[in-house]
């Protein structure tokens, strides 16, 4: 390895380095908001759907009167 070769692989290193480093922030940020969304479900504020109550059975003591 000559040090052409030490040189092109140090620049595209740094190249590398620095592209991940600036978009860190961001892909971190990207992987926390999937995570969030698909593998730790929310204990509080699950969404109710009023469709489903609508189709439950009615009460037999409302049909007394």
């Amino acid at each position: 390895m000559n040090i052409d070769d030490f040189i092109l692989t140090v620049s595209i290193s740094v190249a590398i380095g620095l592209l991940c480093g600036f978009f860190l922030r961001d892909i971190a940020r990207f992987v926390f908001h999937l995570y969030t969304l698909y593998v730790r479900k929310p204990k509080y504020f699950q969404r109710v759907v009023f469709d489903d109550l609508e189709a439950l059975p009615q009460d037999s003591t409302d049909k007394q009167n």
